[in-house]
């Protein structure tokens, strides 16, 4: 059990023992972690919640306090330093500085824990297999792995999956423009697989030009639609070898950020599971599913929607809209609709192995990676809309459980701040060619940090750094504006910055003797009062377990990018203020630092960032 579980089960504690003593049943209160530590450690609302039922013992919430706080004050250890009544009632708890040095040495095993043991499907990245990753991508994909890495450090099994539409209208488009050869090319083998990339980004965005004004490559492509759907044709093992290329292209882009996947899902082997076909069959078992007969929808298949129009599944043609399509996809995540077949897509694109689906040559892995337990899908606040109409259709249609387990975090654009001028370039577009791929993107960054460092062997990890905790760094429904100047100060709120103190941390270390003992004899082994320097690293250290448990819950990376950078500057500043090597306090001070390079480095891994000892 860690200390800080410690502190809240003895404070809980003190709390029911005051109430047994003034004979108050109720147990409904909450104890919270202020923001601010000027109001304790934490704090508890007893006094005030239960108030309305005490009015015998007590004339106000904070006379109630008192009397709580009185009594707790008797039986308080060691591990607090003070109990007091604060506003209308409020009783605040400050642990003691004893306590704090304890957890300095219990945080440093504290390498993942139990909040909560759910099979989670997470899904990112998502591109269209017809252009080169922009940086909106690249958000997207940062997100998705910080919180399958967050979500598997309290105790998740996650499997991340990657969707890979490979028979849209953009593959019809791509290959129309390889039948046509307007801009040449050939060879479309998964060896030749960068080189495919790139010509398809810029053949798509030539063939869409020229379909504006053509109306026969329009019906040229609807028909090359067509046979993709229908899988039995030239056009068809075209899209295949374009796709399968272009997704190994984008894997190795990808894994070279240290970004890896556990299962590509192709919508093509949704199409030949028939997970549409077996969904259908169990919609229309539900009372919430007719057929319309009347208006301007008749022949189209809705579901009742208590808050809203009712919404269309399948439209009169018969063909299921983009929600019938989703609540296919996602009852197979659950484990409603039968299992693929998979295959090891061994393309040395990761450490890791990864899978793919395969209807035609696969093999049954006995629900590995559907029967989820909870769904979180990454993707951009344009499809908040379609994501809540498929979350509350699963609800009506009879999936309660489904829906309450269905988790759509999604997250804002991504501009580039002009270096010339105040402006941001426009939203990155794939049709119009108006995009900055995350190639050039890195490209960019490391060319900014050879003009002001030189050439150095972290240079790769630095500018990934930089790059992942400026997208990270904002809550994800934000609108962000990449300023490079700012993603690479090593004195701001930065990636490069955290890693600079981490490896500070290292240099101070590889000068001292420090041991690798855990152990902790109580404040007798330190013989002096701490500072302020070192009681606010102490006080952060203890944080780290929240803020943990608050990324997870809220699905929000970005408290971590902030607690990476209090515990740096925190930790900047008692270098700069305290001896370490030489004083009379350099056993503790080793071992603060220590511990405060052990949380930093757990913390950047969570986010996906490395930790390098130097960055010279």
């Amino acid at each position: 059990m860690t200390e800080m579980n410690n502190a809240f089960l003895e404070i809980e504690q003190l709390i029911n023992n005051s109430l047994a003593e003034l004979n108050i049943s109720s147990t409904d209160y909450l104890i919270e972690r202020p923001f601010d530590s000027a109001n304790g450690d934490y704090a508890c609302n007893v006094a005030m919640k239960l108030f309305p039922s005490a009015k015998s013992i007590a004339s106000s919430p904070k006379e109630l306090a008192e009397k709580i706080s009185n009594i707790i004050k008797k039986s308080i250890s060691k591990n607090i330093s003070k109990v007091e009544v604060a506003g209308p009632g409020f009783i605040n708890f400050y642990l003691s500085n004893d306590f704090f040095v304890k957890n300095m040495f219990d945080v440093r095993d504290l390498n993942g824990f139990k909040l909560s043991d759910k099979k989670i499907s997470l899904e990112h990245t998502q591109i269209n297999p017809n252009k080169e990753p922009h940086i909106g991508h690249l958000r997207n994909a940062c997100i998705g792995d910080s919180l399958s890495k967050i979500l598997s450090f309290v105790g998740n099994d996650v499997t991340v999956q990657y969707y890979q539409n490979d028979v849209g209208q953009q593959i019809a488009s791509i290959v129309l423009a390889y039948n046509k050869q307007f801009i040449p090319f050939k060879d479309v083998s998964l060896e030749n697989c960068k080189a495919v990339l790139e010509w398809a980004s810029r053949a798509y965005v030539d063939i869409e030009k020229r379909m504006e004004s053509s109306t026969e490559l329009k019906s040229e492509k609807e028909e090359i639609q067509r046979r993709i759907v229908a899988q039995n044709s030239e056009d068809s093992k075209i899209a295949i070898s374009i796709t399968d290329a272009i997704l190994k292209a984008t894997l190795v882009l990808f894994g070279h950020l240290s970004i890896e996947y556990d299962l590509v899902v192709k919508e093509s082997d949704i199409i030949k599971n028939k997970l549409w076909e077996a969904t259908f069959d169990l919609l229309k078992a539900s009372p919430a599913f007719y057929k319309s007969t009347k208006g301007g929808r008749v022949g189209c298949w809705l579901v009742k929607m208590p808050m809203s129009d009712d919404k269309v599944i399948v439209r009169s043609n018969g063909i299921p809209t983009y929600t019938g399509n989703d609540i296919a996809y996602h009852l197979w995540k659950f484990g409603v609709i039968k299992d693929f077949k998979y295959e090891v897509l061994d393309w040395g694109t990761q450490d890791s192995l990864l899978y793919a689906t395969d209807s035609d040559n696969g093999e049954t892995l006995n629900n590995v990676f559907n029967s989820a337990e909870s769904i979180v899908n990454i993707i951009d606040t344009t499809q908040t809309y379609p994501q809540e109409g498929v979350k509350e259709a699963l609800r009506v249609l009879g999936y309660s459980k489904y829906a309450d387990n269905y988790h759509h975090v999604n997250y804002g654009f991504v501009f580039l701040k002009d270096a010339n001028s105040e402006s941001s370039v426009v939203k990155m577009s794939g049709r119009k060619g108006t995009v900055v791929t995350i190639s050039t993107f890195i490209e960019t960054l490391r060319d900014s940090l050879l003009n002001q460092f030189g050439s150095f062997s972290a240079i790769d990890e630095v500018v990934f750094g930089a790059i992942k905790f400026e997208l990270l760094k904002y809550d994800t429904y934000q609108d962000i504006t990449f300023d490079i100047s700012s993603a690479l100060d090593q004195k701001g709120f930065s990636g490069p910055y955290v890693q600079y103190t981490y490896a500070r941390a290292q240099s101070v270390m590889s000068k001292g003797d420090i041991g690798t003992s855990s152990d902790y004899g109580g404040a007798e082994s330190y013989s002096f009062g701490l500072n302020e320097f070192e009681l606010e690293i102490l006080k952060l250290l203890f944080r780290f377990e929240d803020i943990i448990f608050r990324s997870a819950n809220e699905s929000a990376p970005h408290y971590i990018c902030k607690y990476l950078f209090d515990l740096s500057k925190s930790f900047n500043a008692f270098y700069n203020s305290c001896k370490i090597i030489g004083s009379e306090q350099e056993e503790f001070r080793l071992d603060l630092t220590l511990s405060t390079s052990i949380v930093l480095s757990r913390c950047m891994k969570l986010i996906g960032i490395s930790s390098p000892d130097s960055l010279k």
